[in-house]
């Protein structure tokens, strides 16, 4: 959604003469870099490890200190990414580009065996509409998300190996 988000930013993009050849860009996944590369935004800077603070600690390390970060997402963003920029003394430009919209869905009428959790707000609305529910077997896309869940209550949680739909259902399984 941020890629996306950001593309669409048109005014943002040439206000701040921004492009792909004179801006290193940062993804805290493949899925995120392939999103990006799709978009006509390679991303030069993916950390082997999916997370914000990894991310944060490759551009760091890669960019002078006080230099310019642009980090577009949602209203819901996590402060990770923020935050562990700032740690390493660079200059946080957070840019919102999408918005969640609340679902109005009814509590489950049966039981499931399993529930996947794609992201700590699809967690968070989970348990919302289906508070009963901390019991049954959580499978969470990427570490972030299986926090969440623990946070929430979920009593039993296992992490896909990676954020791809095949380790996905292996989790499942």
């Amino acid at each position: 959604r941020a890629v996306d988000g950001f593309v669409a930013a048109r005014d943002l993009i040439e206000t701040l003469a921004l492009g792909p050849a004179q801006t290193v860009v940062g993804a805290v996944g493949v899925a995120t870099a392939k999103a990006a590369k799709a978009q006509g935004w390679p991303a030069a800077l993916v950390p082997e490890k999916s997370s914000a603070a990894t991310l944060a600690t490759l551009l760091g390390m890669t960019l002078p200190r006080g230099a310019r970060v642009l980090v577009p997402g949602g209203d819901r963003a996590r402060p990770e990414l923020p935050e562990g920029l700032q740690s390493m003394g660079l200059s946080v430009a957070p840019v919102q580009v999408y918005r969640h919209e609340d679902v109005s869905l009814p509590p489950l009428e049966e039981r499931p065996d399993a529930v996947v959790c794609a992201s700590p707000s699809a967690a968070q609305a989970f348990f919302e509409i289906n508070p009963t529910l901390a019991d049954v077997a959580f499978v969470a896309i990427g570490p972030t998300t299986e926090g969440a869940l623990r946070e929430l209550g979920a009593q039993t949680v296992e992490r896909a190996g990676a954020p791809t739909p095949v380790a996905i259902v292996h989790a499942v399984r």
